[in-house]
């Protein structure tokens, strides 16, 4: 079993897509860190172990967005 942060995964899924929108910041790696690091301390952690527990809080996640 492993335990995992799904907002990490979730972050790292809309980096590429925030960073478009910022031309002037920095995109190498060590600023993308940064970014992920700093937008993780402001979320709340959604850890889980299981496929189930990841595919149910990707759900919650989606329908929080599109309500």
């Amino acid at each position: 079993m492993q335990l995992k942060n799904y907002m990490e995964d979730l972050v790292w899924e809309k980096l590429d897509e925030v960073l478009a929108t910022q031309p002037d910041m920095c995109h190498c790696d060590r600023c993308r860190y940064d970014v992920i690091s700093l937008a993780l301390n402001f979320l709340p952690p959604r850890y889980v172990v299981t496929n189930l527990g990841e595919t149910y809080t990707r759900v919650k996640a989606l329908d929080m967005q599109f309500t």
